[in-house]
């Protein structure tokens, strides 16, 4: 039996956070979070798309210095 969680973080570049959102909503709870990190300005709406696509519904998106968080919930069926 695969483990369940409420909250998924990564805070790890971009290709390797791309590579992980599926494992990441199928590991979370409904209305689990994943937490992104570490990812460049220039790769944030690649990443939100993504994750868009794979069922979260996108709640934040932060900004600082060329850096952005995104802020994911896995959505209720």
């Amino acid at each position: 039996k695969k483990e369940k969680y409420n909250i998924v973080i990564a805070n790890i570049l971009a290709h390797i956070i791309e590579e992980m959102i599926e494992d990441a909503y199928n590991t979370l709870f409904e209305e689990g979070y994943f937490i992104t990190s570490g990812i460049i300005e220039e790769k944030y709406e690649e990443i939100e798309s993504h994750m868009k696509r794979v069922g979260f519904n996108i709640i934040s998106v932060e900004h600082d210095n060329g850096w952005v968080c995104i802020v994911g919930q896995k959505v209720s069926d």
